[in-house]
């Protein structure tokens, strides 16, 4: 079976994909480009102190997260996606 190429529907297709391009344009200059706010919200400034321990770990903190560690694994994220996603897939897949 041959199929014939017309020139007028490319170039039909073509006109639409730049209006459409066009529109995109349009559409993002009018919601991006427009002046500031009169009244701007009134936002107060962050917290600056965070309730997280900065100092430097003891031994004793090491010791424990050591010991917390399973014999034989990998320290790391435990039930990955990867992981789930080996499991998973074997019911998938028809068997040949």
């Amino acid at each position: 079976m041959e199929v014939e190429i017309i020139d007028n529907q490319s170039s039909e297709k073509k006109e639409r994909e730049d209006g459409e391009r066009r529109r995109w344009v349009e559409h993002f200059e009018e919601l991006l480009n427009r002046p500031a706010p009169q009244n701007p919200p009134d936002i107060p400034p962050a917290d600056r102190t965070l309730p997280v321990d900065c100092n430097k770990q003891t031994k004793e903190e090491i010791r424990n997260a050591i010991r917390q560690l399973k014999k034989g694994k990998a320290a790391g994220p435990d039930k990955s996606a990867e992981g789930r996603r080996i499991n998973y897939s074997g019911d998938a897949l028809p068997p040949l």
